[in-house]
């Protein structure tokens, strides 16, 4: 059996040269290329081009997929932008690593797992997750955190569960939603991340709003004048990411470090933030429970004015002798079970039914739908 194989890569710095567009078409009979991104299909042959490499010369962030088990995220960061050290804590090898190139930190997150076996759409994913790579240049280390938690389930995972202590947790794990955080939701959602164990780990992470109001106006009067003034020459020739580097560096040297408080409590191992999602998965499903049973409650009383009607209707459905018939009778037969149920009227309830199956014996049909639902 053939296996699909999706390569996406965008680029967000800049617009594609033709000399960059001409290689990439040298790459495959299968580009699908615009400006500022280039895609490859494959069913039965491979990229014959290394990805990183592609990534490093054109690109600004990746995403391959393969239905035969692999996700792969990799994002390429200005070198000058990127702080290595917060990233190293969460990296694992061969799953999540970073790579030195001469101008580039490039964020490898590859993870092989038995449950990304399945069905891929030829669509794509890749925009939906662009907004990591600016998160990570502010400070927001969310994807890094979460790629860790999914690395614990990959096929070639070599770390102890029992022993390897979690990376530091970020603020805002407990804010991950499809609006607040798009990108992190598609990205939990790409590598199939189980909500209670993101949960279980969000216990420790703190809720931060937007950072506080920060002395910007007097952080950039406090600058050599030549130094503002180079600043806005680069805005106004176009260059990226100079606000983010320059905002890097007044709080380096004027104010707060340039990435959010992470937690301090004691790390956890992989063992306890399984052990504690399994503990939110039953919570979580206790309180489903409970709120279906209530749900339930709620539309049975609302049926209890009719129930002389569900009666007719349960005799009509039957006389139409139609198997489609005999189940919607079944259907309000158990609403009318339970509903005795609730007013202590099952003898009634009972003596009714003993009454169908004497009026209805020859529809046998029928008879072994109300054995089937033990109505008779």
């Amino acid at each position: 059996m053939s296996s699909f194989q999706l390569y996406e890569f965008q680029a967000l710095d800049r617009v594609l040269s033709n000399a960059d567009q001409t290689y990439l078409n040298s790459l495959s009979s299968r580009a699908e290329l615009t400006a500022t991104s280039a895609r490859y299909t494959y069913s039965y042959s491979d990229f014959r081009a290394k990805p990183l490499q592609v990534l490093d010369r054109c690109f600004d962030i990746m995403l391959y997929q393969a239905s035969y088990g692999t996700r792969q995220l990799a994002i390429r960061l200005p070198k000058a932008l990127a702080n290595v050290s917060h990233y190293e804590p969460y990296c694992v090898p061969d799953l999540i690593e970073l790579h030195s190139t001469p101008k580039s930190i490039i964020l490898d997150i590859s993870i092989s797992s038995e449950q990304y076996g399945c069905w891929l759409s030829e669509e794509g994913r890749l925009l939906e997750l662009v907004e990591i790579r600016a998160a990570l240049l502010q400070g927001d280390l969310r994807a890094l955190y979460l790629a860790w938690l999914a690395s614990a389930y990959a096929a070639d995972c070599s770390f102890d569960w029992e022993t390897t202590i979690e990376p530091p947790v970020p603020p805002n794990l407990k804010k991950l939603s499809k609006k607040r955080s798009p990108s992190l939701t598609s990205f939990v959602e790409i590598f199939e991340i189980d909500s209670d164990l993101i949960a279980a780990a969000a216990t420790q992470s703190k809720t931060i709003s937007a950072l506080s109001a920060e002395p910007i106006e007097e952080w950039i009067a406090a600058l050599p004048e030549t130094d503002r003034n180079q600043y806005l020459l680069r805005v106004a020739q176009g260059e990226n990411h100079v606000g983010l580097e320059l905002m890097q560096r007044l709080r380096q040297q004027f104010g707060a470090p340039p990435t959010a408080p992470i937690s301090t409590a004691a790390g956890r191992t992989f063992a306890q933030l399984e052990a504690a999602s399994n503990q939110k998965f039953d919570e979580r499903e206790q309180k489903e429970q409970a709120a279906a049973e209530q749900a339930e409650q709620q539309r049975l009383k609302s049926l209890i004015p009719e129930i002389d009607n569900l009666w007719a209707l349960v005799q009509h459905l039957i006389e139409r002798g139609q198997p489609k018939t005999y189940d919607e009778a079944v259907a309000h037969l158990k609403d009318l079970q339970a509903l005795a149920h609730l007013q202590n009227d099952l003898t009634a309830f009972q003596k009714r039914v003993q009454q169908i199956e004497q009026d209805f014996g020859r529809k046998r049909s029928l008879l072994s739908r109300l054995k089937q639902a033990d109505l008779i």
